[in-house]
């Protein structure tokens, strides 16, 4: 009882941490009119690579799980304090952004539910779904269908969150290079790339090779939507509005992708499941048109 209600407050932090999180790095995209929120969410890739490497050490040495979850509080509490000093002040969230941009109030109307979040959030799902079938399914995947043993069937998640990360690290370079629209349909091929030889690859090489596709493919497209959600929301607190909205969808993505592919799995076979979800990752790359044309430091979404 304890730990559920632990799990449940715990749970509703961090996503409010992580609506705060997205809307915050709008704002200083926006400031610095240049985009960012790639790096961001590559810190994230990164720390959970960590967080996996120190927890895997954590139980080799025989720490209790009470006492690993002390020290990883007591370390994480004044580093996060200390971080927070430099972040921009509250105000910056309600008030910011240039002239151009279209005011809170034009845009958050019906509870910040407008036709932009719905086509973000719905893209936003898709994503989470996808990526979902490869966190909790990549594994037996391998193992089941392409005959790899248990130490070579964790190779597809390894290799697609490792891809991920390194893309996420070059993404805002490449958004302003390219602009967000284009660098999302080029990644979203790349993410359809990714699943057909996943499908098709007639070994465990080839479609741990094709995890690794996915990863690079889908490294940029869940920050491009916050992104866009962000810029849509315009200036003030209807950013952070619309982020939040479109949260509810990633993690709707989240909590429902490895149950509904599970389910799918058993009625028609894993890998025709997988084969399934291209067309509708073809259907998120079609959706690009939702995403600005250059960066969103440059010319934020209008809806």
């Amino acid at each position: 009882m304890q730990l559920s209600l632990a799990l449940i407050v715990m749970g509703t932090v961090h996503g409010t941490l992580d609506v705060a999180m997205n809307g915050h790095a709008v704002v200083v995209e926006r400031l610095r009119q240049r985009p960012i929120m790639n790096g961001c969410h590559a810190a994230w890739s990164v720390s959970a690579v960590v967080g996996s490497l120190v927890g895997a050490a954590v139980l080799r040495s025989g720490v209790s799980p009470a006492g690993h979850l002390l020290w990883a509080g007591g370390v994480l509490l004044p580093v996060g304090l200390a971080a927070s000093a430099w972040l921009l002040p509250a105000s910056a969230d309600r008030e910011s952004g240039p002239a151009d941009v279209p005011e809170p109030s034009r845009v958050s109307g019906r509870g910040g539910w407008s036709g932009p979040v719905l086509v973000l959030g719905a893209m936003g799902l898709a994503l989470m779904i996808c990526e979902a079938a490869v966190t909790s399914w990549s594994g037996v995947f391998l193992h089941d269908s392409r005959g790899a043993t248990l130490g070579a069937a964790a190779l597809g998640y390894t290799a697609f969150t490792m891809c991920q990360a390194i893309g996420r690290m070059v993404g805002d370079r490449l958004t302003e290079r390219v602009g967000s629209r284009r660098l999302f349909r080029l990644n979203g091929s790349i993410t359809v790339l990714g699943l057909v030889t996943v499908v098709v690859g007639p070994s465990q090489f080839v479609s741990t090779v094709g995890f690794a596709v996915m990863g690079i493919g889908t490294s940029v497209l869940v920050p491009l939507i916050f992104s866009a959600a962000g810029h849509a929301g315009g200036r003030g607190p209807g950013a952070a509005t619309f982020v939040s909205r479109v949260t509810t969808f990633t993690y709707a993505g989240v909590l429902t992708g490895p149950a509904l592919v599970g389910w799918l799995a058993q009625v028609f076979d894993l890998a025709w499941t997988f084969a399934g979800i291209i067309p509708v990752m073809i259907a998120v790359v079609l959706g690009a048109k939702a995403m600005a044309p250059a960066g969103p430091g440059e010319t934020p979404t209008k809806p």
